[in-house]
C-alpha cells in the first residue's frame, strides 16, 4: 500500500491520494514514511441554464384536435371551436372513400389496404382497415376521425388532395391511393372544378397535345400509338381493359402528366358499354383525329398548377 498507487478493489481501480496522521505516523514507524499527497485539479461546476421552450403553432396536445388545443390560447376560459354550420348542412351526407395502400418498405405492411373516408361536412378524415382472414391483420379504425396537417404546407388536407394516384402523409403514414369508389366518382365528375383530372375535357386535351404528334411518326392509320396499342393487345381482340389501358397510357405519360385518376376518367369515358373494354379506332377517331384544340395551352398550365 501507498501513495500514487492503483489499488482493484472488486475489479474496479482506485487510486490513492493521501492519508490521514494517524496513518502516516504508523508508517514513519515502519520506516516507510509516505509521499506527499496527490493534488488533483476541481473543476468548477458547470451551471445548468434551463432552456426555454419554443413555441410550435403547427403542433397540439396528444389528445383532441389542433383547433380545441389553440382555443385554451385565445381565451381564458377554453371554448369549443366555431363550425361551419352551412357546410355541415350543404354537405352532411357527403363521404369521399378512396382505397389506398402503406408506402412502407417493411414486410409485415406488405398486402394492407386502407380505406379513406372524407367527411365533406366538416372537412375530416378517416382512416380504416378492413380485416384480412389468416394474415393476422385484424382490421378496424386506423386513424381516428379528425383534420389532418399537410406535411409541406401550413394547412390542412382538403378534398382536392385525394384521387387515385396521390400520395398522402396522414400522422408519419405514408399512403398511395390505389382507386376510388363510384359514388365519389360520380361526385368528381360532377365537380370538376373542384376535381380536374375528373374533367375529360382537359385530359383529352393533355393527351391530344402528345399523341397527335406521334401519330405521323409511323405507319398512317395511327402510327406509334397503334404500334403499341397493338403490342400490348396480345390476345388480338382489338380492344384494351382497364389494365391494358393503363399500360398503354403510361407509355407515353408519366404519374405527374397524367396521374390514374385521369386514366380513369378515360376509361370511363371510352367504355359507355360497361364492357370494360376499349377498342382502337374508338380511341384513335375521338383522341387522335380531333382537331378541336383550342385553348389547349391556358388547359395544360391550369392543370400543371393542380
Amino acid at each position: 500500500m501507498g501513495l500514487k498507487k492503483n489499488v482493484n478493489i472488486y475489479k474496479r481501480d482506485v487510486r490513492i491520494l493521501d492519508a490521514d496522521a494517524f496513518t502516516r505516523d504508523f508508517y514513519i514507524s515502519k520506516n516507510r514514511p509516505l509521499a506527499d499527497a496527490v493534488k488533483v485539479a476541481k473543476e468548477a461546476p458547470k451551471k445548468y441554464v434551463n432552456p426555454v421552450p419554443k413555441f410550435m403553432p403547427n403542433s397540439c396536445a396528444s389528445f383532441g384536435s389542433e383547433e380545441d388545443s389553440l382555443a385554451s390560447c385565445q381565451s381564458l376560459v377554453a371554448k369549443p371551436p366555431r363550425s361551419e354550420t352551412w357546410t355541415k348542412m350543404y354537405q352532411r351526407e357527403k363521404v369521399l372513400r378512396f382505397k389506398a395502400s402503406l408506402n412502407s418498405s417493411k414486410p409485415t405492411d406488405e398486402g394492407r389496404e386502407f380505406l379513406i373516408c372524407y367527411f365533406m361536412n366538416d372537412n375530416t378524415l378517416q382512416v380504416q382497415e378492413p380485416p384480412k382472414k389468416n394474415t393476422g391483420v385484424m382490421g378496424g379504425k386506423f386513424l381516428q376521425r379528425k383534420k389532418y396537417k399537410h406535411p409541406t404546407e401550413d394547412r390542412h388536407y382538403s378534398y382536392g388532395d385525394f384521387f387515385a394516384g396521390a400520395k398522402v402523409q396522414l400522422a408519419g403514414h405514408k399512403l398511395h391511393i390505389d382507386d376510388v369508389d363510384e359514388h365519389t366518382l360520380h361526385h368528381m365528375e360532377e365537380n370538376t372544378e373542384q376535381f380536374p383530372f375528373a374533367d375529360i375535357g382537359m385530359v383529352m386535351r393533355v393527351m391530344r397535345k402528345k399523341l397527335q404528334s406521334m401519330s405521323i411518326t409511323s405507319r398512317k392509320g395511327g402510327g406509334l400509338v397503334r404500334d403499341k396499342f397493338e403490342e400490348i393487345d396480345s390476345d388480338r381482340t382489338g380492344s384494351l381493359d382497364k389494365a391494358e389501358l393503363h399500360q398503354l397510357l403510361r407509355t407515353f405519360f408519366d404519374e405527374e402528366q397524367l396521374p390514374d385518376q385521369a386514366i380513369i376518367t378515360v376509361m370511363r369515358h371510352f367504355d359507355s358499354n360497361g364492357d370494360g373494354h376499349v377498342t382502337f379506332n374508338e380511341f384513335f377517331e375521338t383522341i387522335m383525329t380531333a382537331d378541336d384544340i383550342r385553348e389547349m395551352t391556358t388547359s395544360t398550365e391550369k392543370m400543371s398548377l393542380v
